[in-house]
């Protein structure tokens, strides 16, 4: 089911990501194009993933990972509602500090250091992997608009204002997925840690 349900989120974003390079052709409308065209190529990732480091991750890992890339760089930089909707890129940048949480217990779970036993150098490499995905994907985004012109990063209008606040915004998510990870840590169980068991297969 998960499967199915993971392929058919893949190829609604793909067509969705195809109509909109086509509209953008033909309205000579390029300033969101680099989002567009690289989107195919964030989509491999997961594939990558499992190809060349051998690991399995889940269809519904994928599935959460797919749904946020469309959010992030679907909505936000190819339909442009960074810009239309002033709340939306801290949104996704705080929605990215938990997903980078998810990525560490997916870490953790591979090298079998996700019990509680040890719940403050759990918590230590969460905000770590955090600001690793962080930093590389400000890196990304200076490599694009370097190579292509583009203006993903708004350095042009804010300095690194907008760097600064769309890691910041990670922090955020990650520190209340902490939190939470920390009190359910306690009992044990509860959602993340049901959400753990399910992120590889």
């Amino acid at each position: 089911m998960e499967k199915r349900i993971k392929n058919l989120i893949l190829s609604i974003i793909i067509i969705c990501d195809f109509v909109l390079l086509l509209y953008s052709i033909k309205t000579n409308n390029y300033e969101q194009i680099s989002a567009i065209v690289t989107l195919p190529l964030t989509l491999l990732i997961p594939t990558i993933v499992r190809k060349i480091l051998k690991i399995n991750i889940s269809d519904y890992f994928e599935i959460i990972f797919y749904i946020f890339i469309f959010l992030a760089q679907f909505l936000g930089s190819g339909i442009n509602l960074y810009d239309k909707i002033y709340w939306f890129d801290d949104f996704t940048h705080l929605l990215s500090g938990i997903f980078s949480c998810l990525v560490a217990l997916a870490v953790l779970k591979i090298f079998k250091k996700s019990t509680t036993k040890d719940i403050t150098f759990n918590i230590i490499f969460i905000f770590g992997i955090v600001f690793i995905i962080a930093g590389c994907w400000e890196l990304i985004e200076f490599a694009i608009d370097q190579a292509l012109g583009s203006n993903m990063q708004h350095s042009i209008d804010s300095g690194v204002n907008d760097t600064m606040f769309d890691m910041l915004s990670a922090l955020v998510g990650s520190i209340i997925f902490n939190i939470i990870y920390y009190i359910e840590s306690k009992k044990k169980q509860g959602l993340i840690f049901k959400i753990q068991d399910k992120l590889l297969k």
